[in-house]
């Protein structure tokens, strides 16, 4: 690794000369102590970054040093010896190359670069504490004590949680003699997000003796922002779709799942989709009961719109440009939310603990409950079914205090790892009948966003980042919602380049961002050639969801130039995408444009163990096996959907627990 740090370090060096200036810059004149900030940095990013998007960013770096100045100039001389505007120019010519094959190890290599240049090394340590027997803790914790602000971990403190590397005991003691390690619980649940974390919930308020199972740690609040995303991001937000477009996929790894580094939105699932599943599900599926469970979720995350004083700069730019075009249907979003003061910081753990994550919501009350064990920094790496006769279920689990796997037995698994890791479990110990098809059936909503620059502060940083939302007035598929990231990040997300990028970053208290999403009609899929850890996920954009992208881009370009912004950036990688008046954007958004060249992510996988594909309508996917996360809704929502998996984790519970009480059994996975 500390070839890989100077490799990086030393091709940062020369990058921030173009790309970092003073305003926030850790590395902008060039000192020996601005140089020693940055490549300290660059060290703490590589520290926790995987070994493979190390090994991409390295290999972007030496290109970029060695091998680029001589492709696109013809002179055989280092990127660090060019002149400013030799320079510039290679990465212009870099940035335009659109194949993913260069694509992705130079936004690796950005990632780097940019986290170095524009975070606080000191803040980014809580990014690598090595793991333990003890909860993570951020360094200043009793400072935000003290102002009262209480954290992820906080709360969960109070929880019953076993450290990382600490599986905890059976509650009742030693299981029956016999069983391997000696553990047994009802029901175990793989995976705290929205479907695992409220499924585990209700299961042990229900009477069950129920062990909850997360891969990552308690979350912790850090100083800064990009300490997160390397923490809590599932592989520090190197996941993403390979097909027609690279589409990077931001899922979270921490107790609470996705749910901790969401936005909070809370949108009900769509009347007519329900519709179509109750018709599709011959009678297992209930419109009516599926909503009543939406209202308890609803309920239980203390819901509630956005008020005024918490919408950030963006946000109000935003309502005073869709007033100006008539338009009446934009308005504050519903949030789970239960004391929020717009720290801005919803994605990146929430510093006032405000947000209503699955933990908070679902777990915490349980804290003295004795039903409920949470196990943290425990996988799960193997599942036997149970024999013909209905025994238990056998799985394996990997903690750091048993790194070759300790198995448990239960009468009920519930998987709930997420629609990109469920299907490992799936497919790899071939559960159920339909075995084969999970992992397809993937669909993603696609979504970009637009950056416009305006004559007065926005300070967009400041506030919900993600308060307002709009339907697009021609096209329902089409869903426009807030957003805002750290400079840091969304300088990864531009699609500019050298002098052309630090113009915006300079400029970064002046700029505003708005977001879009489609309910997307494409469809891909997800194998494990390299095991669960990095999922090979392939996904090709339909001409139909390219041109609602565009339609999206040019709808929110056209309410930042109402609200009288003077410059607009847009998704596209091409030459153009900076525009300033209605007719450019017209332009622009208007002739054709390739899938490759779209700068997208999207948050929302979902899918990929359909109800009434691989699962049944009571999600069940074989004897003693359920599933319950996004993998089961079996459509894009078109809306975020983790209201939708809340309810199918309360109906799935309910209707464990109603099997209990028909069997006249303590629990439904009720062990001898």
């Amino acid at each position: 690794m500390s070839f890989a740090a100077d490799l990086l370090a030393g091709h940062a060096l020369a990058y921030a000369r173009l790309i970092a200036s003073a305003p926030g810059s850790g590395a902008a004149d060039g000192s020996a102590p601005a140089a020693a900030r940055l490549r300290e940095g660059v060290e703490l990013r590589v520290k926790a970054l995987p070994w493979w998007a190390v090994l991409l960013a390295s290999g972007a770096a030496f290109a970029l040093r060695w091998l680029l100045p001589f492709i696109f100039l013809g002179k055989p001389r280092r990127f660090d010896r060019l002149g400013p505007e030799q320079a510039d120019e290679v990465l212009r010519r870099l940035q335009l190359v659109s194949s993913p094959l260069v694509r992705g190890p130079f936004m690796a290599l950005k990632s780097v670069v940019h986290a170095g240049c524009y975070a606080d090394p000191k803040k980014l340590e809580t990014a690598t504490i090595p793991p333990g027997c003890s909860p993570p803790r951020t360094p200043g914790l009793p400072a935000q004590a003290a102002r009262g602000e209480r954290t992820e971990e906080t709360a969960l403190n109070e929880t019953k949680i076993s450290p990382p590397g600490c599986l905890p005991p059976h509650p009742s003691g030693q299981g029956r003699s016999g069983t391997r390690g000696g553990k047994r619980f009802d029901i175990i649940v793989a995976g705290s997000g929205a479907g695992g974390g409220a499924a585990a919930a209700r299961l042990a308020a229900g009477g069950c003796r129920v062990l909850l199972l997360e891969k990552g740690p308690a979350a912790s609040v850090p100083d800064d922002p990009m300490a997160a995303v390397y923490r809590y991001y599932t592989q520090c937000c190197f996941v993403a779709s390979m097909g027609n477009a690279m589409i990077p996929i931001p899922t979270g790894t921490a107790l609470g799942g996705t749910t901790v580094i969401n936005s909070g939105t809370c949108l009900r699932t769509p009347a007519d989709l329900l519709e179509r599943w109750e018709k599709a599900g011959g009678g297992r599926f209930d419109k009516a009961g599926f909503s009543r469970f939406l209202d308890e979720a609803w309920e239980r995350l203390k819901v509630k719109r956005a008020p005024e004083a918490t919408l950030s700069g963006s946000s109000k730019i935003v309502l005073e440009g869709l007033a100006r075009l008539g338009i009446k249907t934009g308005a504050p979003l519903d949030r789970s939310e239960d004391g929020c003061a717009g720290s801005g910081r919803c994605c990146f753990v929430c510093p006032r603990d405000a947000k209503m994550t699955s933990a908070k919501a679902f777990l915490s009350p349980l804290a003295d409950d004795p039903n409920l064990t949470v196990a943290t920094g425990a996988e799960l790496v193997g599942v036997r079914a149970p024999r013909p006769g209905r025994g238990p279920v056998s799985v394996v689990v990997r903690d750091s205090g048993h790194p070759r796997g300790r198995t448990l037995e239960c009468g009920e698994l519930v998987l709930a790892a997420g629609a990109l890791a469920t299907p490992y479990f799936v497919r790899a110990f071939r559960l159920g009948p339909a075995w084969r098809l999970a992992g397809d059936g993937l669909s993603l909503h696609p979504a970009g966003k637009v950056f416009a620059h305006f004559a007065e502060p926005v300070r967009g940083w400041e506030g919900v980042p993600q308060g307002v939302g709009v339907e697009h007035p021609q096209d329902p598929a089409i869903r426009c919602e807030g957003v805002f990231t750290p400079r840091a990040t969304s300088a990864v997300t531009m699609a500019l380049e050298g002098s052309r990028l630090r113009w915006w970053l300079d400029r970064y208290d002046h700029v505003a961002a708005f977001g879009y999403m489609i309910r997307d009609e494409a469809r891909g899929s997800v194998r494990y050639p390299l095991g669960p850890g990095l999922p090979l996920i392939r996904y090709d954009l339909s001409p139909a969801d390219i041109r609602r992208l565009a339609a999206a881009a040019r709808f929110v370009g056209e309410i930042f130039l109402a609200a009288g912004a003077e410059r607009l950036l847009l998704p596209f990688n091409r030459p153009g995408n900076e525009v300033a008046d209605l007719g450019r954007l017209e332009e622009e958004t208007g002739r054709p444009v390739r899938p490759e060249q779209l700068y997208s992510m999207a948050f929302h996988p979902l899918g990929t163990c359909g109800m009434g594909r691989v699962v049944d309508e009571d999600l069940r996917l074989a004897p003693g096996i359920h599933v319950c996360d996004g993998s089961v809704v079996p459509e894009s929502l078109g809306v975020n959907p983790q209201m939708t998996i809340y309810a199918f984790a309360l109906r799935l519970a309910d209707r464990l627990l109603g099997s209990r009480s028909a069997a006249g059994s303590a629990c439904p996975g009720a062990l001898p």
